[in-house]
């Protein structure tokens, strides 16, 4: 994923990376990150959006220290 900070500066942030950063706090819950796209992009580009955020959310279940 990319998160856009102020300024228009772009980070890569990996799932390791915000796993990381959740643990840091000891939350009693968090939420992964999700890939958005607008409501009128294609059903294609629609399928990869979903298809990355699971992908994120599996890799952050698989990092959670709980």
């Amino acid at each position: 994923m990319y998160i856009e900070i102020q300024f228009c500066q772009i980070f890569q942030v990996k799932p390791s990376d915000y796993m990381e950063l959740v643990s840091c706090m000891k939350p009693n819950l968090w939420a992964s990150l999700a890939d958005e796209v607008p409501a009128w992009v294609t059903e294609k580009r629609n399928k990869i959006s979903v298809d990355r955020t699971l992908r994120w959310l599996d890799a952050c279940i698989a990092l959670d220290t709980v």
